[in-house]
Formats: C-alpha cells, sequence, structure tokens
C-alpha cells in the first residue's frame, strides 16, 4: 500500500545581536505528517561533475568543482596566514585554527542571514 507523504512545519525563534541591533527571525523546520494532502518538493541535487567551460557549463554550479575551489581557498589562506605569523613565531596550526574559526563564523552568519530572508 502506497502511503501519501506531506510535511509540517514548525518554525522556531532564533534570537542573534548584529552590531547592537537584535534580530528575531525564525527556522522552519520540516518534517513527515501523515493524513494530509499537500506537501512540500525537495530541491533537485547537485549533479557531482559539469561537461566542462567550453561546453558553456558553470563549474561552480557542480559539487566537485565547488568543493576542490573551497578546499584550495582554505589551504591558500592559511598558508598565507600562517607565512605572516611566521615572524611572531607561530606554527601553521595556530593560522589553521584561526581560519577555520573565521570559516566558521562566515558561515554561520550566512546561515542566520538566510533564515531571517525565508
Amino acid at each position: 500500500m502506497h502511503r501519501k507523504r506531506t510535511y509540517i512545519k514548525i518554525k522556531i525563534p532564533i534570537s542573534a545581536n548584529l552590531g547592537g541591533s537584535a534580530v528575531s527571525c525564525g527556522v522552519w523546520i520540516v518534517g513527515m505528517a501523515s493524513n494530509a494532502t499537500s506537501g512540500h518538493a525537495c530541491p533537485a541535487p547537485m549533479k557531482p561533475t559539469s561537461n566542462g567551460v567550453f561546453q558553456g557549463d558553470n563549474p561552480l554550479d557542480f559539487a566537485l568543482p565547488l568543493a576542490i575551489l573551497q578546499i584550495c581557498l582554505v589551504l591558500v589562506v592559511s598558508r598565507g596566514l600562517a607565512y605572516l605569523l611566521k615572524p611572531l613565531r607561530q606554527p601553521r596550526v595556530i593560522a589553521e585554527i584561526i581560519v577555520s574559526s573565521f570559516l566558521f563564523h562566515l558561515v554561520l552568519i550566512n546561515l542566520i542571514i538566510l533564515a531571517y530572508i525565508l
């Protein structure tokens, strides 16, 4: 027997202090429910690879080239910061911690802004 999949939404409030002004937003949590008639469609998954730039594809719209670019960017930034911290006799791991902390906060701020928009 085939059951229809339906979803319910629950809004959870989130408060953030951005630049001295409090921002309140919510995050929608989508869960499965039964005995309802309408549902939300999932977005199409990212394709792993492209046909190439010469075929008219943007490589950053695909998962593998985007992941490779992000990994290279993290490595270049952490090595550059390690080079700048070398006169202060700091090991490379300190630069990697600083870069990962910065990227974590950047992602967190983007998620808060995205939740506020939605």
